[in-house]
């Protein structure tokens, strides 16, 4: 698969200038790097002053799986859009399916504490309208899974299990997905066009649904995937936010400047991606304990 900040990557990113594009970003394992758990996650500065130029540049979306609390605690007044619980939390048009998936955990919510009230290594996040059931160990995740026969689920209102990274999230079936949620935004935005970054298997629907509007990126090498570029690893979104600031300033929305016309000046957001690999890369040197 294509790298996205390969000379091919940078093309494509190129269509992105101007205010009728679209950036949105999956949070952890994309924006900020895996802990684990939740709440030990930051984001980076770094990324945060980035994603803050960008909003003033144009329309900027993080879309994640947290409760749309908690990402407003991690992005306190966050200038662009933050949607939450899977692309359900955050937007008005989703208002009554919020308002089904909270009576669907009501019921679901006793019996999974009680499933998971001496669960060893395995703990429930209950973000109001969804569940998430995190491990670090595969096979409790599967005991877990596995414990869900068809008689239980016929006592229970519809849900689905996403598998997430040491995690499998619970939905109740009626929620909108992290793909309905970028087709609102475009059309919130007015854009014809965008970027969506995501990291994991709860990205896969929004890779779908926005693969004919939007550029899709998945983090991360190996695995099978519908977005249609890789970035390397998240280490890297530094340097990808590094290339779509220069892409925006480039766009002829942003006075006094111009699209880029030329495979020569293509480089010139490459080598803003490479610079930021490389100051990375001392900072890294120098905070490294002496031996």
């Amino acid at each position: 698969m294509r790298d996205i900040l390969s000379h091919q990557g940078c093309h494509a990113l190129q269509s992105l200038g101007g205010h009728g594009v679209l950036l949105a970003f999956d949070f952890d394992g994309t924006l900020a790097p895996l802990k684990p758990h939740p709440d030990l996650v930051r984001v980076p500065s770094s990324v945060d002053r980035a994603l803050r130029t960008l909003a003033s540049l144009g329309p900027v979306a993080i879309v994640s799986g947290r409760s749309l609390s908690d990402l407003r605690r991690c992005f306190p007044r966050f200038p662009g859009s933050l949607v939450g619980n899977h692309g359900a939390e955050g937007l008005l048009a989703h208002r009554a399916a919020l308002r089904s998936a909270r009576r669907a955990c009501s019921v679901w919510r006793p019996h999974l504490r009680r499933l998971l009230h001496n669960a060893d290594g395995a703990w429930l996040e209950d973000k109001v309208f969804s569940f998430t059931v995190h491990s670090r160990s595969p096979s409790a995740l599967h005991i877990f899974e596995r414990y869900f026969t068809r008689e239980v689920l016929r006592s229970l209102p519809p849900i689905r299990f996403l598998p997430g990274k040491a995690s499998i999230n619970l939905l109740p079936l009626q929620m909108p997905h992290k793909g309905d949620a970028l087709m609102l935004l475009l059309k919130r935005a007015r854009a014809q066009s965008g970027l969506f970054v995501g990291d994991d298997e709860t990205d896969e629907e929004a890779f779908a649904a926005a693969r004919r509007r939007m550029i899709t990126v998945r983090v991360g090498r190996g695995g099978r995937t519908r977005a249609t570029f890789l970035l390397g690893s998240q280490r890297e979104i530094g340097r990808l936010l590094a290339v779509l600031i220069r892409v925006r300033r480039s766009s002829p929305a942003f006075a006094g400047s111009r699209r880029c016309k030329s495979t020569e000046e293509c480089v010139d957001f490459s080598a803003a991606a490479s610079a930021g690999s490389a100051s990375d890369r001392r900072r890294r040197l120098s905070e490294k304990p002496p031996a």
